[in-house]
């Protein structure tokens, strides 16, 4: 492996000896805490406010999945690699023995080459769905349900100081020796 991680070359020669394991992010904290892991392929869908990821994450094989709607031509297909999305396991099982391209599983067991699963998913970040072919291995919703609790109380006891005029306290203030104070108002007059 490189800086980058495994190469479409390495995806290649891996094919039939092991199972990659490949997560779909949402934020950098989740490409970071992934790649900390030990996570070997992470992906996420393109945006502006996303350019700098692959950046931050050397060592993994990044990638940008295309936008809806946009696709890669027949001859790239043919040498990046095909994702079995939610098929049965014994089609996906049959297509990754007949076929030189690199399979990815998401929901269609466990005969591919590589093993795909949404981070939202795998941490729990969806209060009411998890789809069948996913693990849940965290209830981070529940975590995000007690800061939301606790910004609300941060924020009313913030209001609260504001209307009790905590600020005029010379703690959250900066002072002004009397003298530069004095020679301020002589210059603005």
């Amino acid at each position: 492996m490189n800086d980058f991680g495994l190469t479409v070359f390495d995806l290649k020669n891996l094919k039939g000896k092991r199972t990659v394991k490949f997560v779909q992010v949402d934020t950098l904290d989740q490409a970071i805490a992934a790649k900390e892991a030990g996570i070997e392929m992470i992906g996420t869908g393109y945006s502006e406010s996303k350019s700098h990821f692959p950046s931050s994450l050397k060592g993994v094989h990044f990638q940008f999945g295309l936008q809806w709607g946009e696709h890669a031509n027949a001859d790239e297909a043919l040498r990046f690699a095909i994702e079995l999305e939610v098929i049965p396991d014994r089609l996906a099982k049959e297509i990754t023995n007949r076929t030189s391209l690199f399979t990815i599983s998401l929901g269609s067991g466990a005969d591919c080459d590589a093993q795909y699963l949404f981070s939202a998913d795998i941490l729990g970040e969806n209060k009411d769905f998890i789809p069948r072919h996913a693990k849940k291995y965290r209830d981070l919703s529940s975590e995000y349900e007690r800061l939301h609790h606790e910004r609300v109380k941060a924020y009313k006891e913030y209001i609260k100081d504001v209307e009790n005029n905590v600020f005029a306290n010379k703690e959250y203030s900066v002072s002004l020796d009397k003298g530069v104070f004095e020679e301020f108002i002589k210059s603005v007059e």
